[in-house]
């Protein structure tokens, strides 16, 4: 990729070469992208936001919410930065999982998200998260399975089982039928991030694209 003549151009190529890697999957890669984005030029606020939502994603929750934060010091009240910061803290438990925290992501990303978050140590509060979502969403597949694995990565598997039984999905529930046959010792990476994804492809509130930067 040949150099533009100036330092925001450049931001504004990489920036974009995210946003194509992020539409063909390629998460890593879109990733690195946003943060050459940012290391080109520090003052656009954009490739911080991108990069708060795939570290998000990724269940790197405090990466998450530092550059968001960069973002909103950038841009107060970035569309993008504004809600991953707040559901960041939500699952970290620096905050409580209100409504309106969650009320700009659909039951699929508050799903993957708070799984996400469970791989990297934050159990207990992602599982607060997921519960407020059923509280205030109803039960959405994507929330039940995720309630599921989150009470039985916690020990709780009377309730996990609880949740699993009101899932009509049958590639979650074989999912959690493993699970719960470990008596909580699967791997829950390996279960739960395809699942996962196969429930928020169902989910049809609204697009994850919709929460990220152009």
């Amino acid at each position: 990729m040949p150099a533009p003549p100036d330092p925001r151009a450049w931001a504004g190529r990489w920036n974009a070469a995210g946003v194509e890697r992020r539409a063909a999957g390629d998460w890593r890669g879109a990733l690195a992208a946003f943060l050459r984005a940012a290391e080109a030029d520090p003052s656009l606020p954009e490739p911080y936001a991108n990069a708060a939502a795939l570290f998000l994603r990724a269940g790197d929750v405090p990466r998450a919410r530092r550059a968001a934060s960069h973002a909103l010091a950038l841009a107060p009240a970035h569309p993008v930065a504004a809600p991953v910061s707040a559901l960041a803290a939500a699952l970290l438990g620096a905050r409580a999982p209100t409504a309106a925290i969650l009320a700009p992501f659909s039951a699929g990303e508050l799903a993957l998200f708070a799984l996400s978050a469970a791989r990297s140590g934050h159990a207990l509060p992602a599982a607060s998260v997921v519960r407020r979502a059923l509280e205030t969403r109803g039960e959405a597949p994507a929330l039940l399975f995720a309630a599921a694995v989150l009470s039985a990565a916690c020990g709780d598997l009377r309730t996990a089982a609880w949740f699993a039984a009101r899932l009509v999905d049958p590639t979650a529930r074989g999912a959690l039928e493993s699970l719960l046959a470990s008596n909580g010792d699967a791997d829950l990476a390996g279960i739960a991030e395809a699942v996962a994804e196969h429930l928020a492809a169902a989910d049809r509130e609204t697009p994850h694209a919709r929460f990220y930067a152009r």
